[in-house]
């Protein structure tokens, strides 16, 4: 199983595009982790919907925000898979990449994955 873990803050207007997409596009057995770090839109309650809707989404809410890295790590604790992928939030890293970077650790017996981003240049 694939955990997903995204910390989330003010994604009202995306995570729900973000969660359906990863939904979509994942074929293999997977969880995602939303971590609401505080936010002050209405994230808490998007994310929540999601939560009674879809089975595959687990969400914890922050009272204080302890910014995108601790949130992550806290996400990365709760994960139940044997496979972990952390995104952001706002849909700048496409879901579509999960299955490519799941079956070359799987087929290539990969401890980690590096994944490279052609917009930004970022490496995560």
């Amino acid at each position: 199983m694939i955990s997903i873990v995204i910390p989330t803050y003010n994604s009202e207007k995306s995570i729900k595009k973000l969660c359906e997409t990863v939904i979509n596009e994942v074929k293999v057995e997977f969880e995602i982790i939303l971590i609401n770090d505080a936010a002050t839109d209405n994230t808490e309650e998007t994310i929540n919907k999601l939560q009674l809707i879809y089975n595959s989404i687990r969400v914890m809410n922050l009272d204080k925000n302890i910014g995108r890295v601790g949130s992550t790590l806290l996400g990365i604790n709760l994960a139940k898979g044997d496979f972990l992928v952390t995104m952001d939030d706002d849909l700048q890293h496409h879901p579509e990449f999960i299955n490519n970077l799941y079956y070359e650790i799987k087929k290539l017996d990969l401890e980690v994955k590096v994944a490279k981003w052609k917009q930004d240049g970022t490496i995560v």
